[in-house]
């Protein structure tokens, strides 16, 4: 690989207009959405939950989240710090911006399809590719199976968002390997990476192991050393990558504490327990549109034909592909991580069945076989004596026949969440503990606390009102009002954490463990009539106790 030389004012040009073609495609690659209502899916509508709270902070100056009021049916979680985050931010700007919850959602997912696609172009101008295959590997993106499978039938917003960045973090990647003095990459390199893991932290995780697996195949092929500006480079990268991350790392290792967040993986969602059959890999019976409860993981057909006939006729005439060869040998891996036979390493990795579902490396395998298919196509095209228009008619020939066999094309025979659905998100209790892992771990699971509070509260010869009414759906301030006979020690609606700041009768306190009512906001209240503001965890209110504890243990 050479490096490309600096872009001239008509180059830039092109580079717009071929930009300006794949958001054209992006706008065909959101067909299921034009009508209106959003289709069924595994999902349901948690996303535009997610997308709500987001956007119920972001206008309380909340910039980032780290307390659901509203989850476990008002009890409140830590799930918007310890869950995926970049799509929810991205939807929760754009519904605070437009109050239009379908607008936000299909912008924003028309948004992170624009992000792959301009990856796939990135990422093959990066390996000095002609502009019109980047923009035919950026259409194949669009519509290959597994951006369509991700989005369209699981409603996995978070994933989707994460495998859109999946491109651009390979490119960074290769040009970080390449280049003997662009700082920037290193740092373009560093950026990425974490906003890919506010997107999917565990997509994050398994990218970073398989990457030098593209680095090993292509070291001899690029005359790669170990010398000093790659190791610097690399250190830069990570450096910045954990500069940026660690705020967020502490904070969720903080809230997560009392809470047992393996539970997302019982026994039905081991890996070992989703290893699909390999045939499935390469051909599936399952039709978009037919069944939302269904899905597929199948690998897109017409790239790999190109890759296997293609790459075989070039090994046939010894003709060298080695950027091919190297994504085409991370995508031979990931189906071999497929497997039984290599259903260990997950379960030998720290954290690594967090995965879940092994066919979830296809985010990864995806743009990497497209690539991949799209430099074979190119070889064989000039082997063959065409000229640059014939080998972009190639590609986008590739591209058309993806995009006219793709899900978005589909016709839906299930149905669809009415407008009035989707704009009444907040309509019902919010429960995003699926498995229990946003209850804290002393809490019964299927449990609903407020019989207990409010027996325990008659109990003591209290009353508990909370004066916020109608109730606000996701606000950073409950306030209750209670009433004793005699001093007692009460438990409020709401589950606790060490961040959570109560001003009773103009005294600050804080959230106390019952060992009765466990899990719970306890604090003792004087007779008579009180006035309790509680102010929920905050990022700025989370540094403040920090700073708090570690000044307290140095005095």
């Amino acid at each position: 690989m050479t490096t490309l030389p600096p872009l001239t004012p008509h180059e830039r040009w092109r580079d717009v207009s071929s930009l300006t073609v794949l958001l054209i495609a992006v706008a065909f690659g959101i067909w299921p959405l034009w009508t209106p209502g959003w289709p069924f899916n595994h999902e349901m509508l948690y996303f535009a939950q997610r997308t709500g709270i987001f956007a119920a902070h972001l206008g309380q100056g909340d910039w980032l989240p780290l307390w659901a009021s509203s989850d476990n049916f008002g009890f409140g979680s830590p799930q918007p710090i310890l869950y995926h985050k970049l799509f929810s931010y991205v939807s929760g700007l754009v519904y605070w911006l437009g109050h239009d919850m379908k607008l936000a959602l299909m912008l924003t997912t028309s948004f992170f399809l624009f992000i792959g696609a301009s990856g796939m172009f990135f990422l093959l101008r990066t390996l000095k590719v002609e502009r019109s295959l980047g923009v035919a590997a950026g259409i194949c993106l669009i519509f290959a199976n597994y951006t369509a499978t991700n989005w369209l039938v699981r409603g996995a917003l978070a994933e989707f968002s994460g495998a859109m960045l999946i491109p651009w973090a390979i490119a960074f990647f290769l040009r970080v390997l390449h280049q003997k003095r662009h700082t920037l990459d290193a740092i373009a390199l560093g950026l990425t990476i974490t906003l890919l893991f506010w997107a999917h932290s565990i997509l994050t995780y398994f990218l970073v192991l398989l990457l030098p697996i593209v680095a090993a195949a292509l070291w001899r092929a690029w005359g790669l050393r170990l010398e000093r500006g790659l190791i610097y480079r690399l250190i830069l990268a990570a450096s910045l990558c954990l500069f940026l991350l660690a705020p967020i790392l502490f904070a969720m290792r903080q809230l997560s504490q009392g809470y047992d967040l393996s539970r997302i993986i019982p026994l039905k969602y081991l890996p070992e327990n989703q290893i699909k059959p390999f045939f499935n890999y390469f051909w599936d019976t399952y039709l978009f549109g037919q069944d939302f409860r269904a899905y597929t993981v199948k690998l897109d057909n017409f790239p790999l034909a190109v890759a296997l006939l293609g790459g075989g006729w070039l090994l046939w005439k010894r003709i060298q592909a080695p950027e091919a060869w190297a994504l085409l040998l991370l995508v031979a891996v990931i189906l071999l991580l497929q497997s039984r036979a290599t259903i260990w390493i997950y379960s030998l990795l720290p954290g690594g069945s967090y995965i879940q579902f092994p066919w979830r490396l296809l985010a990864i395998a995806t743009p990497c076989l497209i690539a991949a298919a799209v430099l074979i196509l190119r070889s064989i095209t000039l082997a063959a004596g065409f000229n640059k228009r014939g080998t972009a008619s190639a590609a986008f020939i590739l591209a058309a026949l993806l995009m006219l066999s793709s899900g978005p094309f589909s016709k839906l025979s299930y149905g669809l969440y009415s407008p009035q659905a989707l704009d009444s998100w907040n309509a019902n209790p919010i429960m995003f503990s699926l498995f229990g892992e946003y209850l804290p771990r002393t809490v019964p699971r299927n449990s609903n606390p407020l019989p207990q509070i409010l027996f325990w509260a008659e109990r003591k010869n209290c009353q508990i009102r909370e004066e916020s009414t109608p109730y606000i759906f996701e606000s950073l301030i409950r306030n209750f009002e209670v009433e004793c006979a005699d001093t007692a020690i009460l438990a409020l609606p709401l589950f606790s954490s060490p961040y959570h700041s109560i001003t009773a009768n103009g005294l600050l306190s804080s959230c106390l463990d019952l060992p009765d009512l466990p899990g719970l906001c306890a604090l003792p209240v004087p007779a008579g009539r009180s006035e309790l503001e509680v102010r929920m965890p905050t990022f700025r209110a989370f540094i403040k106790t920090e700073l708090q504890k570690r000044s307290t243990l140095f005095q």
